[in-house]
């Protein structure tokens, strides 16, 4: 996993377990958009 992925993977594990995220992000309005594949039908 790259740095970026991992990032990614943090915000969005932070977003789920609480609904807020921190870090850089803190304090500010953010939009979370998940989708689900259409071929692997994989959620991400």
């Amino acid at each position: 996993m790259t740095d970026m992925a991992a990032f990614n993977a943090q915000i969005i594990d932070e977003s789920r377990a609480d609904g807020q995220v921190g870090g850089p992000f803190e304090d500010s309005s953010m939009v979370l958009l998940l989708h689900t594949g259409s071929r692997s039908a994989r959620s991400g």
